[in-house]
């Protein structure tokens, strides 16, 4: 609200500038190289700034030229990074479809990486994992493989994994 009000005060007083000038006629004269110019101080001050629009217009024109090379390169760059984001975009999507378990198995089997996952997902645990821990109470419950802990006695680790989602996962 503040630049608007700013705004117009500065617009009345450029038109009260204009209005005194317009009504205070006078006459300039500029001889130079042989040539007479004659011109009232209003059509002066109306050349004066459209040369200085043409002059600013000019400027602009001959900043994009100059500029278009390094313009060109940061379009190119801009882009390359888009095709990354999408590329990784595409891939994350890929991973929430449930391609998630294959890529850990990929990455184990052709990197020989080592995978440590937080997960109460019954098919990452059964696709993925080699070695399992459970957490419990603030301490480690059981570790082992898959087949320790289907044979463990503890009551949480038997209903989680002989429960009825465990038996749809396993088939």
């Amino acid at each position: 609200m503040l630049r608007v009000v700013v705004f117009l005060i500065a617009l009345g007083l450029i038109a009260a500038g204009f209005a005194w000038i317009a009504d205070r006629p006078g006459d300039i004269l500029l001889t130079w190289q042989g040539y007479r110019v004659e011109t009232s101080l209003m059509v002066a001050g109306v050349t004066l700034i459209a040369l200085v629009v043409i002059a600013i217009l000019l400027w602009s024109v001959l900043r994009a030229i100059v500029r278009t090379p390094e313009n060109v390169s940061l379009f190119f760059r801009h882009r390359r990074a888009m095709k990354g984001h999408q590329a990784t975009s595409r891939g994350l999507i890929a991973i929430g479809a449930g391609d998630f378990d294959e890529l850990v198995r990929t990455l184990q089997r052709t990197l020989g990486l080592t995978v440590f996952m937080v997960t109460h997902d019954l098919d990452s645990l059964y696709t993925a994992c080699d070695r399992i821990a459970v957490l419990g109470n603030g301490k480690i419950i059981a570790a082992g493989s898959m087949a320790d802990m289907q044979a463990s006695q503890h009551p949480w680790l038997r209903q989680y994994f002989h429960g009825k989602r465990a038996r749809a996962v396993m088939g």
